[in-house]
């Protein structure tokens, strides 16, 4: 396998479909995502519960590649994915201010093992809670 760069990353996004044409084909496609898509509803400035569902399945979907990537960040996102499928977890849907003070509180260190078992539920930020290190907001 070649080294990844910068250079090769773009390159290799070059030659993919835009992430929301994905997301469609996923939501028409996929009989799971067809099937749960309407257990929950979003409220109004949310991202829409059937494009969590895919996007969480493209996640899952790289599982074996973060694994041999030897990526835990990737790896434990893509189990955990995988898990709230075979659990069924709820949504939990956070108000901006608790959104804020998440962000806000550090994060503990990952690696192969997990520091404890809790209960599994999807987190649910609202659009704009997220930003990269630069202060720039990550849209959902």
């Amino acid at each position: 396998m070649s080294r990844l760069t910068p250079e090769s990353i773009r390159a290799s996004q070059a030659e993919l479909p835009p992430i929301a044409a994905v997301i469609t084909e996923l939501r028409r496609q996929d009989p799971t995502i067809q099937q749960e898509q309407h257990r929950y509803r979003s409220p109004r400035g949310f991202q829409h519960w059937a494009n969590h569902l895919a996007y969480a399945a493209l996640i899952e979907a790289g599982l074996q590649v973060m694994n041999q990537l030897a990526d835990p960040i990737g790896f434990w996102a893509a189990t955990t994915c995988r898990w709230a499928w075979i659990v069924e977890a709820p949504p939990r849907f956070l108000a901006p201010e608790l959104a804020e003070a998440f962000r806000r509180t550090p994060s503990p260190h990952l690696d192969e093992e997990l520091p404890q078992v809790l209960p599994c539920f999807r987190l649910m930020l609202p659009d704009g809670a997220l930003f990269t290190e630069d202060g720039v907001p990550i849209p959902w």
